[in-house]
This record gives C-alpha cells, structure tokens and sequence, in this order.
C-alpha cells in the first residue's frame, strides 16, 4: 500500500519522495542525527515539509500518524499586532489547496481539508494541545486540551488514529516515554460534510489573518502513516 510507510530519516528523505514548499530553510534534514530539523516561524509565508500519501483520503477512511518531537526552544506574541499563541502543526492536507496563495490559517475560514496534530504554547491560558479537523467547506472541529506544555528538551511521542466508522480521532501522547495527557477525541458531527487530503506535512504556517505568532524550533522524527489496503 503506497499510503503506508515509516520515516526514520536515517538517509536523505529526498530520495523516498519528501519536498520542501514555501521557505526552503525553516527544514534541514540533519544527516548526522538523523532526524529533521524543523523551524515553526509565523512571520514566513505558508511553508510545508511534506510527502504525498499516493491516494486521497476522506472521513470513511480509517488511517493512523504518529510521530515523534521535540522541541528546543519556543516563544509567541512576537510580532508586532499578534501579541498572542500561534499553532505549530503535523498533520495532513490538500497539497493543492494549502499551497494556493488564497490558502490563510489564520482567519479560520480560508484554510479547507486539513486533518492535523497543533500546539498551541502558552500565552497567558494555559499551552494547548488540539488535534483539528477543516472540512472542504472550512468547517473546524477540534478539541482543546489544557494545560499540557511541550516542555523544551522532553521527547514526545504522538499517535492520531482515526477511525470511519465511528468517525473518531483518538490521539496518545507519551513525554520520555511515560503517558502524557489525556488528549481529547475529535469527534465529528453529523453537520461535518467530509475533507479531501492528500500528503503528510511539517507546517510552518503564516500568522497572516491572525492575533498571534509563533517561533520554535525542535525536531521531527520517527513518522509513520498507516492506512489499510483498499477491500477487493
């Protein structure tokens, strides 16, 4: 199954299909580490770590992420007018859509089909973890868990698994190893139309259209999407 697959980045991701839009250097794959080196900065347009899933997936699908992150250093409120948090995200998209000009995160109505794990850090109500989902019309169901801070330096290890039947994101999360959470399920409503995504990203989005910003740095590592063959 094409849409399944497992990076460690023990080599260079270019090869096995990994692409870089928007601003090239807020991703660097460190060989010596083997791991990717990520930069979440709101005051950059759109820009996107990302490799296609080879198939479409929409909420009858069942599929999984997990991944794992670590952050080195984080701050928001740092841009002039957008003194409050800013998400930094992984997930999946419509690769079409979120690199179309028109695409804004940040007004929360301009940014269709998005399945996504966001952290919000804290700025004055408390860090934020909220799994999301944005519907092709731009419908936003998320939960909101609080407060749980990506601590700098910890390792963190998250697992979305969605499931169509009951149309239900579950999301784990491990700090060094030891449960961390609980993290919220999405649950989506009957008025929830469906979304259309495509490729699995690292996103630095633009705080264009928002009330706040983000700049942190950290690592990416040890992604695996997996999603059951097609029934015959």
């Amino acid at each position: 199954n094409a849409a399944s697959f497992h990076e460690d980045f023990s080599t260079d991701p270019a090869a096995r299909g990994w692409r870089t839009a928007g601003d090239e250097t807020l991703f660097r794959w460190d060989s010596a580490r083997q791991n990717l080196a990520a930069t979440w900065d709101s005051s950059r347009p759109n820009s996107f770590f990302y490799r296609s899933l080879g198939t479409v997936l929409a909420k009858s699908d069942d599929f999984s992420l997990s991944f794992e992150i670590s952050l080195a250093e984080v701050a928001v409120g740092l841009r002039p007018g957008k003194p409050f948090t800013y998400e930094l995200a992984v997930g999946f998209l419509n690769l079409r859509q979120s690199t179309d000009p028109k695409f804004v995160r940040g007004s929360g109505t301009q940014s269709p089909n998005l399945v996504e794990f966001d952290y919000f850090p804290d700025s004055g109500f408390g860090a934020t973890i909220s799994p999301v989902f944005v519907s092709t019309n731009g419908q936003f169901i998320p939960s909101f868990s609080f407060p749980f801070e990506l601590t700098p330096g910890d390792l963190f290890q998250v697992v979305l698994s969605y499931r169509g039947s009951n149309q239900t994101l579950i999301t784990t999360m491990t700090r060094n190893g030891a449960p961390f959470g609980p993290i919220k399920d999405v649950k989506l409503p009957a008025s929830f139309t469906d979304f259309r995504v495509d490729t699995l990203a690292i996103s630095s989005f633009s705080d264009a259209g928002a009330d706040g910003s983000i700049l942190a740095r950290g690592v990416v590592d040890n992604l695996s999407v997996e999603i059951p063959d097609t029934p015959v």
